[in-house]
C-alpha cells in the first residue's frame, strides 16, 4: 500500500540529548502547511516540555504523549531521528524500517551502523545547524527517495533472535579467547 505523504514523527523521550528542538526550529523553519509534525513521547523535565509545547503553538505540531509504536508509525510517513548524543543502538530506527517508515536521523552512535548505505534513511550530521531543516525542505518538495525494495534482508538481520543469536556468539567468542 502507498503511504500517505506529509506526517513527520519523532518517538522518544523529551529530553534535550534527544534532539527534539532542534526538529521543532528546523520543522517550523520550512513553516510549510501540508506538513504535519506527530510528536510522542514524554520528559520528566516539565519546564522543558512546556517549552517545546509553547515554542509549537500555531504551527502543525502534535503532542501525544507515549503512543504504542504500532498506533505511532500507522500515523506517520516519515520518521526523524534527530539524536545529539551517541545512541548505542537506536532500536526505533529497526522498528520503522519494519513498519514501512523511513527514517531521517543523525549519524551519532549504533544509528550510523544501522542506516548507514541503506535506501530506506538517510544520515545527517546534527553539527551542521542547516542539515535537518535542508532535509525537511526537500522532503516537503518530494525531493527524498527511499526504497523499501530490499527490506527484507535488513529485517532478517534484526529480527529478535538473529540479534539474539549474534550476541551470544560474540560472548562465547570473548568467553573462549579468555579461557
Amino acid at each position: 500500500s502507498a503511504r500517505q505523504f506529509g506526517r513527520i514523527g519523532y518517538i522518544g523521550s523529551l529530553i534535550p540529548s534527544k534532539g527534539i528542538e532542534q526538529l521543532i526550529d528546523s520543522f517550523i523553519k520550512i513553516n510549510d502547511t501540508c506538513l504535519n509534525l506527530v510528536v510522542a513521547g514524554d520528559g520528566k523535565d516539565e519546564d522543558y516540555v512546556k517549552m517545546l509545547k509553547e515554542k509549537s503553538k500555531g504551527y502543525n505540531i502534535k503532542f501525544m504523549g507515549r503512543m504504542k509504536p504500532s498506533d505511532f508509525f500507522s500515523q506517520v510517513d516519515l520518521l526523524v531521528v534527530p539524536s545529539l548524543w551517541n545512541e548505542p543502538f537506536g532500536r526505533v530506527v529497526v522498528e520503522s524500517i519494519n513498519y514501512g517508515v523511513p527514517v531521517i536521523a543523525t549519524c551519532k552512535g549504533g544509528i550510523t551502523e544501522i542506516l548507514e548505505g541503506r535506501p530506506e534513511g538517510i544520515l545527517y550530521d546534527p553539527s551542521n545547524k542547516d542539515a535537518l531543516t535542508d532535509l525537511l525542505k526537500a522532503y516537503s518538495e518530494r525531493a527524498l527517495t527511499f526504497n523499501f525494495s530490499d527490506v527484507d534482508s535488513f529485517s532478517a538481520k534484526y529480527k529478535e533472535n538473529t540479534c539474539a543469536i549474534s550476541y551470544a556468539n560474540f560472548y562465547k567468542k570473548l568467553i573462549c579467547k579468555r579461557v
